[in-house]
């Protein structure tokens, strides 16, 4: 996986922004930097992700997420999440390198991992 530019590590100068300190996933460990106008970050925690969605921040834990797909396939800008409840959401993953290195790609290959671990425990 190639590193993301848009992201930065909890413990390199980055701590919880303020509209993420109230989200109950664990511990910190960094934030995604959406640049594309409009479209809010995406904060990572040990149990989770949360980003800003209209006036409302959406926590989503990994134990929760049945599946993620990318809906214009390697050129999306966000994350279609299937959870448990049935409930789909988008994932604003906005960064784009060289014009044709999305990072929805390297963000799904991340949360698969993730939900694959997590399967493995059960």
């Amino acid at each position: 996986m190639r590193t993301l530019e848009n992201f930065v590590i909890s413990k390199e100068s980055c701590s919880v922004p303020e509209e993420f300190r109230d989200v109950s996933l664990g511990n910190f460990l960094g934030l995604y930097e959406n640049r594309a106008e409009h479209v809010g970050d995406i904060a990572f925690f040990s149990e989770g992700v949360a980003w800003r969605e209209n006036m409302e921040v959406l926590q989503v834990k990994y134990g929760e997420i049945l599946s993620n797909s990318l809906p214009h396939e390697k050129k999306s800008l966000c994350l279609l999440i299937r959870l448990s409840s049935e409930r789909e959401v988008l994932m604003p993953v906005t960064g784009v390198k060289d014009g044709r290195f999305f990072d929805s790609l390297q963000v799904t290959r991340f949360l698969n991992r993730v939900v694959e671990d997590l399967q493995k425990k059960r």
